[in-house]
């Protein structure tokens, strides 16, 4: 590689790293500005605070799990002579959307606005 061909990359990838550094930057800026107003005008800026959200971790561990089995139901189809590239890619995704249904289906009514 010589001349321009060496910069292509060279210059792909600084501008990763900066765009990176930039996004940061403003959203940490803006974040602190938006908190100084909140001050100046005496708001509680409470309002930043992430509070734990258990139903939202039991939905995501839910989905991992449906989709291991759909892994491990994926294998057992494999065995009985499907094509493997079809049934590896379709089982994780069968298994983790009934995952997901299930997991709407089985809470509470009044927790639906709470899980993100």
């Amino acid at each position: 590689m010589n001349g321009p061909e060496l910069l292509i990359p060279l210059v792909a990838i600084a501008g990763f790293f900066c765009t990176v550094i930039f996004v940061v930057f403003i959203y940490f800026s803006s974040r602190h500005k938006e908190r100084m107003a909140l001050l100046e005008y005496g708001k509680d800026v409470n309002v930043f605070e992430k509070r734990p959200n258990r139903l939202r971790l039991l939905k995501h561990g839910v989905v991992a799990v449906m989709v291991g089995t759909g892994l491990l139901m994926g294998n057992v189809m494999t065995a009985f002579g499907m094509d493997e590239d079809v049934v590896y890619f379709a089982m994780p995704l069968i298994f983790g959307g009934a995952g997901l249904v299930g997991f709407y289906l089985f809470i509470p009514r009044n927790h639906h606005d709470d899980v993100v």
